[in-house]
């Protein structure tokens, strides 16, 4: 259950970090997101540490799954509590936001300051 509320709280933070800012207006935007990306991913790990090796991406456990360094059941049990650690997130930050907001949410596409290379 910590890891879930661990990648619930990361997902909040960083969306909300993320829409706080208008990309088209400064380059500096985007360094600060991932600025406040990273210092999350950071207190993350340090929280999880002690849990579960500070592992909070379900491919870094599957990863470690596979060089043997975590059992099946501890390793699936870490999966389906990050997955769903994501999805809860996600829920919640999609709820946070009107409707008319929606259209494209969570979809990888250039700003619309950026050419498509025609």
């Amino acid at each position: 259950m910590l890891v879930v509320a661990h990648k619930l709280i990361f997902l909040l933070a960083s969306a909300t970090a993320a829409a706080q800012f208008d990309i088209g207006q400064s380059s500096a935007a985007v360094v600060l997101i991932g600025a406040i990306q990273g210092f999350a991913v950071v207190a993350l790990v340090s929280a999880l540490a002690h849990t579960s090796g500070g592992h909070i991406n379900p491919a870094v456990t599957l990863g470690l799954y596979v060089m043997r360094k975590l059992p099946i059941g501890r390793a699936l049990m870490y999966i389906v509590a990050q997955c769903c650690g994501g999805l809860i997130g996600a829920g919640l930050f999609a709820a946070s936001l009107p409707r008319s907001q929606w259209r494209g949410l969570g979809s990888t596409v250039p700003a619309p300051f950026m050419s498509s290379w025609h």
